[in-house]
Protein backbone atom coordinates (compact mmCIF):
# COMPACT_ATOMS: atom_id res chain seq x y z
CA UNK A 1 0.00 0.00 0.00
CA UNK A 2 1.27 3.41 -0.90
CA UNK A 3 1.91 6.71 1.33
CA UNK A 4 -1.52 8.05 0.56
CA UNK A 5 -3.36 4.62 0.92
CA UNK A 6 -1.99 3.77 4.27
CA UNK A 7 -3.33 7.48 5.39
CA UNK A 8 -6.77 7.52 3.31
CA UNK A 9 -7.12 4.28 5.24
CA UNK A 10 -6.08 5.91 8.39
CA UNK A 11 -8.84 8.32 7.66
CA UNK A 12 -11.68 5.49 7.24
CA UNK A 13 -10.56 4.03 10.74
CA UNK A 14 -10.50 7.68 12.12
CA UNK A 15 -14.07 8.23 11.10
CA UNK A 16 -15.37 4.63 12.29
CA UNK A 17 -13.59 5.58 15.87
CA UNK A 18 -11.45 2.61 15.66
CA UNK A 19 -8.36 4.45 15.30
CA UNK A 20 -5.73 4.03 17.82
CA UNK A 21 -3.81 6.74 19.41
CA UNK A 22 -0.63 6.59 17.82
CA UNK A 23 -2.19 6.31 14.25
CA UNK A 24 -4.49 9.23 15.19
CA UNK A 25 -1.18 11.64 15.67
CA UNK A 26 0.51 10.26 12.64
CA UNK A 27 -2.57 11.45 10.75
CA UNK A 28 -2.99 14.55 12.81
CA UNK A 29 0.56 15.62 11.18
CA UNK A 30 -0.13 14.03 7.75
CA UNK A 31 -2.88 16.61 7.72
CA UNK A 32 -0.97 19.64 8.80
CA UNK A 33 1.61 18.39 6.10
CA UNK A 34 0.29 20.37 3.03
CA UNK A 35 -3.69 22.24 1.92
CA UNK A 36 -3.86 19.39 -0.04
CA UNK A 37 -3.95 16.32 2.44
CA UNK A 38 -6.53 19.00 4.58
CA UNK A 39 -8.50 19.26 1.97
CA UNK A 40 -8.86 15.37 1.34
CA UNK A 41 -9.32 14.93 5.09
CA UNK A 42 -12.25 17.57 5.19
CA UNK A 43 -14.03 16.38 2.26
CA UNK A 44 -14.26 12.47 3.55
CA UNK A 45 -15.25 13.36 6.82
CA UNK A 46 -18.30 15.95 4.92
CA UNK A 47 -19.10 13.01 3.03
CA UNK A 48 -18.99 10.66 6.47
CA UNK A 49 -21.13 13.01 8.17
CA UNK A 50 -23.79 13.56 4.97
CA UNK A 51 -23.75 9.55 5.38
CA UNK A 52 -24.95 9.88 9.02
CA UNK A 53 -27.99 11.58 8.22
CA UNK A 54 -29.07 8.32 6.40
CA UNK A 55 -32.40 6.84 8.07
CA UNK A 56 -31.18 3.66 10.50
CA UNK A 57 -32.53 0.63 8.22
CA UNK A 58 -30.68 1.60 5.39
CA UNK A 59 -27.03 1.24 7.39
CA UNK A 60 -26.22 -1.99 5.99
CA UNK A 61 -26.49 -0.29 2.14
CA UNK A 62 -24.87 2.59 3.40
CA UNK A 63 -21.14 0.52 4.92
CA UNK A 64 -21.29 -0.96 1.29
CA UNK A 65 -21.11 2.47 -0.38
CA UNK A 66 -18.63 3.26 2.35
CA UNK A 67 -16.77 0.56 1.72
CA UNK A 68 -16.51 0.70 -1.89
CA UNK A 69 -15.68 4.54 -1.27
CA UNK A 70 -12.63 2.90 0.81
CA UNK A 71 -11.51 0.33 -1.70
CA UNK A 72 -11.69 3.71 -4.37
CA UNK A 73 -8.92 5.52 -2.50
CA UNK A 74 -7.02 2.28 -1.95
CA UNK A 75 -7.08 0.88 -5.71
CA UNK A 76 -5.57 4.51 -6.64
CA UNK A 77 -2.79 3.45 -4.85
CA UNK A 78 -2.06 0.05 -6.10
CA UNK A 79 -2.89 -0.27 -9.55
CA UNK A 80 -0.35 -0.01 -11.90
CA UNK A 81 -2.25 0.90 -15.43
CA UNK A 82 -3.79 3.91 -14.33
CA UNK A 83 -4.18 6.99 -17.30
CA UNK A 84 -1.81 9.59 -16.84
CA UNK A 85 -4.81 12.29 -17.04
CA UNK A 86 -4.38 16.01 -15.39
CA UNK A 87 -4.21 15.90 -11.51
CA UNK A 88 -4.70 11.90 -11.53
CA UNK A 89 -1.94 11.63 -9.10
CA UNK A 90 -3.94 13.73 -6.84
CA UNK A 91 -5.95 11.54 -3.83
CA UNK A 92 -8.71 14.33 -4.37
CA UNK A 93 -8.82 13.27 -8.03
CA UNK A 94 -10.40 10.26 -6.67
CA UNK A 95 -12.09 11.56 -4.01
CA UNK A 96 -14.26 13.76 -6.15
CA UNK A 97 -15.58 10.70 -8.11
CA UNK A 98 -16.12 8.81 -4.96
CA UNK A 99 -17.52 11.42 -3.25
CA UNK A 100 -20.15 11.95 -5.93
CA UNK A 101 -21.62 8.45 -5.60
CA UNK A 102 -21.72 8.48 -2.21
CA UNK A 103 -23.36 12.31 -1.73
CA UNK A 104 -25.60 10.75 -4.61
CA UNK A 105 -26.40 7.78 -2.26
CA UNK A 106 -26.52 9.60 0.49
CA UNK A 107 -28.81 12.85 -0.44
CA UNK A 108 -31.44 9.78 -1.64
CA UNK A 109 -31.76 8.58 1.74
CA UNK A 110 -32.22 11.71 3.28
CA UNK A 111 -35.02 12.63 1.06
CA UNK A 112 -36.56 9.56 1.21
CA UNK A 113 -36.32 10.11 5.17
CA UNK A 114 -37.85 13.85 4.82
CA UNK A 115 -40.89 12.42 2.97
CA UNK A 116 -41.60 9.35 5.12
CA UNK A 117 -41.49 10.85 8.19
CA UNK A 118 -43.15 13.91 6.80
CA UNK A 119 -40.08 16.20 7.87
CA UNK A 120 -38.54 14.88 10.89
CA UNK A 121 -34.46 14.31 10.14
CA UNK A 122 -32.97 12.04 12.08
CA UNK A 123 -30.36 14.30 13.50
CA UNK A 124 -26.72 12.84 14.00
CA UNK A 125 -23.81 14.27 16.58
CA UNK A 126 -19.67 14.14 16.18
CA UNK A 127 -18.06 14.57 18.83
CA UNK A 128 -13.76 15.63 18.65
CA UNK A 129 -11.72 14.52 21.21
CA UNK A 130 -8.12 15.97 21.62
CA UNK A 131 -5.98 13.59 23.56
CA UNK A 132 -3.54 15.49 26.29
CA UNK A 133 -0.18 16.43 24.44
CA UNK A 134 -1.87 17.70 21.00
CA UNK A 135 -4.36 20.53 19.93
CA UNK A 136 -6.43 20.35 16.69
CA UNK A 137 -8.36 22.87 14.20
CA UNK A 138 -11.76 21.98 12.43
CA UNK A 139 -14.26 23.32 10.77
CA UNK A 140 -17.97 23.31 11.88
CA UNK A 141 -20.74 23.06 9.13
CA UNK A 142 -21.77 26.45 9.05
CA UNK A 143 -17.94 27.13 8.31
CA UNK A 144 -17.11 28.65 12.01
CA UNK A 145 -13.34 27.72 12.84
CA UNK A 146 -12.79 25.67 16.26
CA UNK A 147 -9.24 25.88 17.41
CA UNK A 148 -9.18 22.95 20.58
CA UNK A 149 -6.52 22.73 23.48
CA UNK A 150 -5.39 19.15 24.61
CA UNK A 151 -7.91 17.40 26.95
CA UNK A 152 -10.62 19.39 25.57
CA UNK A 153 -13.85 17.83 23.12
CA UNK A 154 -16.76 19.53 21.39
CA UNK A 155 -19.80 17.68 20.22
CA UNK A 156 -21.96 19.20 17.50
CA UNK A 157 -24.71 18.32 15.17
CA UNK A 158 -24.10 17.00 11.31
CA UNK A 159 -25.87 19.74 10.49
CA UNK A 160 -27.09 23.21 12.06
CA UNK A 161 -31.00 22.39 11.16
CA UNK A 162 -32.51 24.46 14.23
CA UNK A 163 -32.94 27.92 15.16
CA UNK A 164 -29.67 28.08 16.73
CA UNK A 165 -25.76 26.46 16.11
CA UNK A 166 -25.45 25.17 19.43
CA UNK A 167 -21.77 22.61 20.22
CA UNK A 168 -20.74 21.49 23.55
CA UNK A 169 -17.68 22.26 24.88
CA UNK A 170 -15.60 20.26 27.75
CA UNK A 171 -12.07 21.65 27.67
CA UNK A 172 -10.54 24.84 25.83
CA UNK A 173 -11.61 26.09 22.58
CA UNK A 174 -10.86 29.37 20.30
CA UNK A 175 -13.92 30.31 18.23
CA UNK A 176 -14.06 32.18 15.22
CA UNK A 177 -17.78 32.28 14.07
CA UNK A 178 -19.13 32.76 11.02
CA UNK A 179 -22.11 35.20 11.28
CA UNK A 180 -25.46 34.19 10.57
CA UNK A 181 -28.39 36.98 11.48
CA UNK A 182 -31.26 34.64 11.58
CA UNK A 183 -29.76 31.65 13.61
CA UNK A 184 -27.20 32.30 16.55
CA UNK A 185 -24.00 30.59 17.83
CA UNK A 186 -24.25 29.00 21.38
CA UNK A 187 -21.23 26.86 23.00
CA UNK A 188 -22.46 25.33 26.26
CA UNK A 189 -20.40 24.49 29.25
CA UNK A 190 -21.01 22.78 32.45
CA UNK A 191 -22.12 26.03 34.15
CA UNK A 192 -22.06 28.69 31.31
CA UNK A 193 -23.52 29.41 28.39
CA UNK A 194 -21.99 31.77 25.34
CA UNK A 195 -24.44 33.33 22.74
CA UNK A 196 -23.07 35.25 20.09
CA UNK A 197 -23.73 35.87 16.56
CA UNK A 198 -20.43 36.19 14.63
CA UNK A 199 -17.17 37.06 16.57
CA UNK A 200 -13.94 35.95 18.00
CA UNK A 201 -13.21 34.68 21.23
CA UNK A 202 -11.63 32.11 24.31
CA UNK A 203 -13.55 29.25 25.97
CA UNK A 204 -11.40 27.65 29.23
CA UNK A 205 -13.55 25.57 30.93
CA UNK A 206 -11.81 22.24 32.05
CA UNK A 207 -14.19 20.07 34.10
CA UNK A 208 -11.22 19.52 36.90
CA UNK A 209 -10.91 23.57 36.67
CA UNK A 210 -13.12 25.71 39.55
CA UNK A 211 -12.56 28.74 37.31
CA UNK A 212 -14.27 29.27 33.61
CA UNK A 213 -12.60 31.94 31.34
CA UNK A 214 -14.06 33.42 28.59
CA UNK A 215 -11.74 35.86 26.60
CA UNK A 216 -13.34 38.08 23.88
CA UNK A 217 -11.09 39.20 21.00
CA UNK A 218 -13.63 40.71 18.55
CA UNK A 219 -17.67 41.04 17.94
CA UNK A 220 -20.04 40.63 20.98
CA UNK A 221 -20.94 38.20 23.07
CA UNK A 222 -23.55 37.35 26.01
CA UNK A 223 -22.73 34.79 28.96
CA UNK A 224 -25.23 33.03 30.87
CA UNK A 225 -25.12 31.22 34.33
CA UNK A 226 -26.94 28.18 33.48
CA UNK A 227 -27.93 28.04 37.44
CA UNK A 228 -30.01 31.49 36.94
CA UNK A 229 -30.81 31.09 33.10
CA UNK A 230 -34.38 32.34 33.77
CA UNK A 231 -33.59 34.74 36.04
CA UNK A 232 -32.10 38.53 34.96
CA UNK A 233 -30.19 39.77 31.81
CA UNK A 234 -27.12 38.20 30.62
CA UNK A 235 -23.51 38.91 31.07
CA UNK A 236 -23.01 41.47 27.66
CA UNK A 237 -19.06 41.00 27.23
CA UNK A 238 -16.71 43.74 24.84
CA UNK A 239 -13.48 43.34 23.12
CA UNK A 240 -10.54 43.16 25.39
CA UNK A 241 -12.59 42.03 28.19
CA UNK A 242 -11.91 38.23 30.39
CA UNK A 243 -14.43 37.35 32.05
CA UNK A 244 -13.88 34.74 34.76
CA UNK A 245 -16.93 32.32 36.61
CA UNK A 246 -16.24 30.90 39.75
CA UNK A 247 -17.86 27.29 40.16
CA UNK A 248 -16.45 26.66 43.42
CA UNK A 249 -17.98 28.97 45.62
CA UNK A 250 -15.10 28.50 48.05
CA UNK A 251 -13.15 29.91 45.23
CA UNK A 252 -14.57 33.62 45.97
CA UNK A 253 -12.04 34.18 48.91
CA UNK A 254 -9.63 34.12 45.62
CA UNK A 255 -11.76 36.27 43.83
CA UNK A 256 -9.62 39.60 44.25
CA UNK A 257 -7.28 38.20 41.23
CA UNK A 258 -10.57 37.84 39.42
CA UNK A 259 -11.67 41.20 38.56
CA UNK A 260 -14.58 43.16 39.25
CA UNK A 261 -17.96 41.14 40.21
CA UNK A 262 -20.33 42.01 37.85
CA UNK A 263 -24.07 40.96 37.71
CA UNK A 264 -26.13 38.89 36.63
CA UNK A 265 -23.93 36.30 39.13
CA UNK A 266 -22.30 36.82 42.06
CA UNK A 267 -20.11 34.15 40.36
CA UNK A 268 -18.52 36.56 36.77
CA UNK A 269 -15.71 38.76 37.95
CA UNK A 270 -14.15 41.13 34.98
CA UNK A 271 -10.94 42.30 33.71
CA UNK A 272 -11.17 44.62 31.38
CA UNK A 273 -8.44 45.99 28.50
CA UNK A 274 -6.39 42.82 29.10
CA UNK A 275 -3.63 41.64 26.60
CA UNK A 276 -6.08 39.03 24.77
CA UNK A 277 -2.60 37.13 23.36
CA UNK A 278 -2.22 35.69 26.77
CA UNK A 279 -5.15 33.67 26.86
CA UNK A 280 -5.39 32.46 22.82
CA UNK A 281 -1.31 32.13 22.31
CA UNK A 282 -1.64 28.10 22.64
CA UNK A 283 -3.76 27.98 19.54
CA UNK A 284 -0.21 28.82 17.58
CA UNK A 285 1.72 26.87 19.96
CA UNK A 286 3.11 29.71 21.60
CA UNK A 287 3.26 29.92 25.45
CA UNK A 288 3.02 33.51 27.00
CA UNK A 289 3.28 33.65 30.93
CA UNK A 290 2.22 37.04 33.49
CA UNK A 291 2.67 36.34 36.46
CA UNK A 292 1.56 33.14 36.50
CA UNK A 293 2.06 30.56 39.73
CA UNK A 294 4.23 27.40 39.37
CA UNK A 295 0.97 25.50 40.13
CA UNK A 296 -0.64 26.88 36.96
CA UNK A 297 2.12 26.43 34.68
CA UNK A 298 2.36 22.98 35.80
CA UNK A 299 -1.35 21.89 34.79
CA UNK A 300 -0.51 23.66 31.56
CA UNK A 301 2.09 21.75 30.80
CA UNK A 302 0.44 18.70 31.88
CA UNK A 303 -2.25 18.99 28.84
CA UNK A 304 0.82 20.12 26.53
CA UNK A 305 3.21 17.24 27.06
CA UNK A 306 1.19 14.73 28.69
CA UNK A 307 3.12 14.20 31.71
CA UNK A 308 2.65 14.76 35.56
CA UNK A 309 3.31 17.13 37.88
CA UNK A 310 4.00 15.89 41.37
CA UNK A 311 5.36 18.58 44.10
CA UNK A 312 7.47 17.84 47.30
CA UNK A 313 5.85 20.49 49.20
CA UNK A 314 2.91 22.82 48.38
CA UNK A 315 4.68 26.13 48.65
CA UNK A 316 6.40 25.23 45.74
CA UNK A 317 3.52 25.37 43.45
CA UNK A 318 3.39 29.52 44.70
CA UNK A 319 6.83 30.59 42.89
CA UNK A 320 5.56 33.19 40.02
CA UNK A 321 6.85 33.28 36.60
CA UNK A 322 6.56 35.79 33.34
CA UNK A 323 8.13 34.78 30.05
CA UNK A 324 7.57 33.53 26.26
CA UNK A 325 7.82 29.96 25.57
CA UNK A 326 7.52 29.13 21.90
CA UNK A 327 8.52 25.25 20.45
CA UNK A 328 11.07 24.75 23.60
CA UNK A 329 11.11 20.91 24.83
CA UNK A 330 9.73 19.68 28.26
CA UNK A 331 12.90 19.78 29.21
CA UNK A 332 14.36 23.28 27.99
CA UNK A 333 11.15 24.60 29.64
CA UNK A 334 11.85 22.83 33.04
CA UNK A 335 15.76 23.68 32.67
CA UNK A 336 14.37 27.76 32.46
CA UNK A 337 12.19 26.66 35.71
CA UNK A 338 15.23 25.71 37.67
CA UNK A 339 17.55 27.89 36.37
CA UNK A 340 15.05 31.21 37.59
CA UNK A 341 14.12 29.90 40.99
CA UNK A 342 14.78 27.62 43.94
CA UNK A 343 13.68 24.32 42.44
CA UNK A 344 15.62 21.27 41.18
CA UNK A 345 13.33 18.71 39.13
CA UNK A 346 13.54 14.95 38.09
CA UNK A 347 12.14 13.02 35.68
CA UNK A 348 10.97 9.59 36.17
CA UNK A 349 8.67 8.15 33.10
CA UNK A 350 5.78 10.69 32.55
CA UNK A 351 6.12 12.26 36.27
CA UNK A 352 7.85 15.18 36.56
CA UNK A 353 9.11 15.28 40.38
CA UNK A 354 9.31 19.30 41.48
CA UNK A 355 11.47 19.54 44.89
CA UNK A 356 13.20 22.52 46.48
CA UNK A 357 16.81 23.31 45.65
CA UNK A 358 17.61 24.45 49.32
CA UNK A 359 17.49 20.72 50.51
Amino acid sequence: MGKNGFYNDLIVRFLQNSITENEAKLLKHWIEESEENRKTFNSFRMIWSTSELVKDDSKATLNREKTKLKNILLFKNTSQNVNKTKNAGSPFYYLKYAAIALLSFSLSWIAYSYLSKQGQINRSYSEIIVPLGSKTHIVLPDGTDVWLNAGSSIKYPAQFTSSERRVELSGEGYFNVTKELQRKFVVATSNIGITVLGTTFNVKAYPEESIIETTLIEGKIELYDNHILKKGKPLIMKPGQKVSYVKNVKELQKSNRLGKPVSPSHKFFVKNNINTDVYTSWKTGQLIIEDKPLGDIAIILERKFDVKFLFAAENLKHYKFSGVLKDETLQQILYVLEFTSPIKYSIHGKNIIINSSYQ
